[in-house]
């Protein structure tokens, strides 16, 4: 081959490569043309056994493997910017969307490939994971590391994004974290067991002014019973007046014994206290 054919074809190959994000290939590609006699039907098939084509499209052998069918470059390159959009539109670290070597393949993307995940799915996973937990006032991100320890102290991003994590599983994490540290932030502490029982049955919102409303009546109704010579009432039980849970009903009887006729006494610091009353005095207890 001349050398202004060779330039012209090395050109053509190059320009051809940058349009699907594969410049770093020609080289390969053009040893390829050089050191073998390939016939240009099976060019295709023989540049995606090159080395630096397999592990650039990584992801594809997994997909194949699980099921799905294996990705164009130009479909494979697409949905990693898509990912890449999400991501830094999200301000996540740069680690989980960019290398520095074009040829190589980013693990946390590949994973997503793999998996089948497509880009609504993965701004799902980043919503729950990040903004309705590491956005939040840090007593939710305590909760969640005291209650599944199996995910990463410092970095609950990798946990939200890894396909391996179902986006179910994801939501009952955040869940249970959301009513636990809505309790942290009253200086009350409650089990996984219980966070997980109460986020079926309370929102976020819920859990703050409850839990808000149990710390500030608690001493109170503690100092009453101390009056009374009555055992205090406990912080599941007032959980269970506040939230409507299992023992509502006895829990609301102690609390209408233990306020008695203090009707002044927690005026203005809880609707839980104001409401026992009422129903005492309209004999509901």
């Amino acid at each position: 081959m001349a050398v202004a054919e060779q330039e012209s074809a090395i050109d053509y190959i190059a320009k051809e490569l940058e349009a699907v994000g594969l410049t770093a290939l020609a080289d390969a590609v053009w040893d390829l043309i050089e050191n073998q006699t390939v016939p240009k039907k099976q060019m295709a098939a023989e540049i995606r056994k090159l080395p630096a084509y397999t592990t650039r499209f990584s992801a594809n052998a997994a997909r194949q493997k699980a099921g799905f069918r294996p990705l164009s470059p130009a479909e494979y390159i697409d949905l990693e910017e898509n990912y890449r959009d999400i991501l830094q539109n999200y301000g996540l670290p740069q680690k989980y969307y960019v290398s520095s070597d074009p040829l190589a393949s980013q693990p946390t993307l590949d994973k997503l490939i793999a998996s089948n995940v497509d880009a609504l799915t993965l701004e799902k996973r980043i919503i729950q994971g990040v903004d309705e937990i590491q956005n939040k006032p840090p007593q939710y991100l305590q909760a969640i590391q005291e209650y599944y320890p199996e995910i990463d102290r410092t970095d609950i991003i990798a946990y939200v994004v890894d396909p391996k994590n179902a986006l179910q599983d994801i939501r009952s994490k955040v869940a249970a974290a959301q009513i636990g540290g809505s309790a942290k932030m009253f200086g009350l502490g409650i089990s996984k067991q219980r966070a997980e029982e109460l986020s079926k049955i309370v929102s976020e919102e819920g859990a703050r002014s409850g839990f808000q409303a149990i710390s500030e009546v608690a001493p109170r109704l503690s100092a009453l019973s101390g009056f009374q010579r009555e055992k205090p009432l406990s912080q599941e039980e007032l959980e269970a007046a506040t939230f409507g849970t299992q023992g509502a009903t006895e829990a609301k009887s102690k609390i209408a014994k233990v306020v008695g006729t203090e009707q002044g006494f927690f005026s203005g610091s809880s609707g839980l206290m104001q409401g026992a009353l009422a129903r005492e005095r309209a004999g509901q207890y």
